[in-house]
């Protein structure tokens, strides 16, 4: 019997999914954002940058193209 429970994005309740679908380079190249400012934003704990830093981490390069378009239009 397995025991762990898998929640709805596919992952086992207690596993420990890696962050990100995009890399922080890529992340640069899309967002215009300087690398070396994105690794500093994810080492900072209880900061609103950690939690921009996440969200676009988890978002796919795709996603974030097309949040941008929409947002220049």
């Amino acid at each position: 019997m397995n025991k762990n429970k898998t929640i709805p994005n596919g992952f086992a309740i207690g596993s420990n999914p890696q962050i990100g679908k995009i890399s922080d380079r890529a992340l640069s190249r899309v967002v215009g954002i300087p690398v070396q400012t994105l690794q500093d934003w994810k080492k900072r704990d209880g900061n609103w940058r950690k939690v921009i830093y996440k969200l676009l981490k988890n978002m796919s390069e795709d996603e974030i193209r097309e949040r941008l378009e929409k947002e220049t239009k």
